[in-house]
Order: C-alpha cells, then sequence, then structure tokens
C-alpha cells in the first residue's frame, strides 16, 4: 500500500476551552504521500461536553512529519492558532496559545 491511515485522538477539557471564551476550532493535519502534501481539515465546536473525535490521517512513507495547524474562534471575533509537528497520536485541542489581551 503507498500510505496507511494514522489514527489521531483529539481531545479537550470543556473548563479550558471555556476559560479561553473558546466557540469553535478548526484542526488542520497536513500529511505527505509520496512528496505530495495531503490535508485533512477538521472543525470542533466548544458546546458543554468537550468532543472527543478520532481522526485518520493519511500518511506516506515520506520521513517528513505530518504537520497540525489548529485555528481557535473566541467570543467577540477574536481568533488564534499555531501550528506544530504531529508528535504523538493525541491532540489537545484545549492548549491555546497565550493570547495577547
Amino acid at each position: 500500500a503507498p500510505h496507511r491511515y494514522r489514527s489521531v485522538t483529539i481531545d479537550a477539557e470543556g473548563d479550558e476551552l471555556d476559560k479561553h471564551k473558546v466557540r469553535h476550532a478548526q484542526l488542520t493535519f497536513t500529511s505527505n504521500i509520496n512528496h505530495q502534501p495531503v490535508t485533512t481539515q477538521i472543525t470542533l465546536k466548544n458546546s458543554g461536553l468537550a468532543p472527543t473525535m478520532i481522526v485518520d490521517i493519511p500518511e506516506g512513507k515520506d520521513v517528513e512529519p505530518t504537520e497540525v495547524e489548529i485555528s481557535w474562534y473566541l467570543k467577540g471575533g477574536k481568533t488564534v492558532s499555531k501550528s506544530f509537528s504531529l508528535q504523538s497520536d493525541i491532540v489537545y485541542w484545549d492548549e491555546l496559545p497565550e493570547v495577547k489581551k
């Protein structure tokens, strides 16, 4: 098979999301298959119980790590985002970068 799927769990604590006034977040995973970028995008709403979700990310045999970008949409229209390489099979979407007041 030219690629396989990696199951990534996306998790959060609702209290943390509420503290940051998160309405929803968009996660973009960019993996490489035969040196071609493949993106997988999901949107998560912060509605009471923070949802846990499992996403299957296609990954090739390439050595480049899968990149993750998280964009948070906050109450009042503010957005913050951060990018990082996918290290483990769990991504916590309640870890926002410091928001400038």
